[in-house]
């Protein structure tokens, strides 16, 4: 009969850290440091630390870290505390957030005319020019043709 292999129950870095009550940098370096057994697997995003649960204190005294813990409930609120008016800043927070993103739509909206205000300004400029430019040659035109009316009223005297 063929010789059983026992499979060791693993976790990964996170759930080790969550079952410890510490941070997954504080179980890194305790890899690192040899306190806890773990072997590279290939994991869904690559190489990952699967840790044997054999080897996590049985305690989270047992690491040394930051050992307190999140407890959401009336008692663990500090002396004091006033849900109602944290939800009340809350609010004027959110009005704010409202207000805050108005101006800034006005102010891109405003960007957006000023752009194409100057565009118009600049083409407004190239206009003008173009017309100083048609009444410089307009005028040479009209010196000309003066000129042409001259002659010609001076060759019918001369006849």
């Amino acid at each position: 009969m063929a010789a059983m292999q026992t499979q060791q129950e693993t976790c990964s870095i996170r759930e080790a850290a969550l079952r410890l009550g510490v941070s997954g940098k504080k179980v890194r370096r305790l890899l690192k440091a040899g306190r806890l057994r773990a072997e590279l697997q290939q994991g869904r995003w690559g190489p990952e630390y699967r840790i044997e649960t054999s080897s996590l204190p049985p305690s989270p005294a047992g690491v040394q870290g930051r050992q307190e813990r999140l407890t959401i409930g009336r008692d663990s609120w500090p002396p004091g505390f006033n849900l109602s008016e944290l939800l009340a800043k809350w609010e004027g927070a959110l009005v704010r957030v409202g207000q805050l993103e108005s101006e800034r739509e006005r102010r891109l909206a405003l960007e957006s005319q000023a752009e194409s205000l100057r565009a118009k300004a600049a083409r407004a400029d190239i206009l003008s020019g173009e017309v100083r430019r048609l009444s410089l040659h307009r005028l040479l035109l009209l010196a000309a043709l003066v000129a042409l009316a001259a002659a010609l009223a001076m060759a019918a005297t001369w006849r």
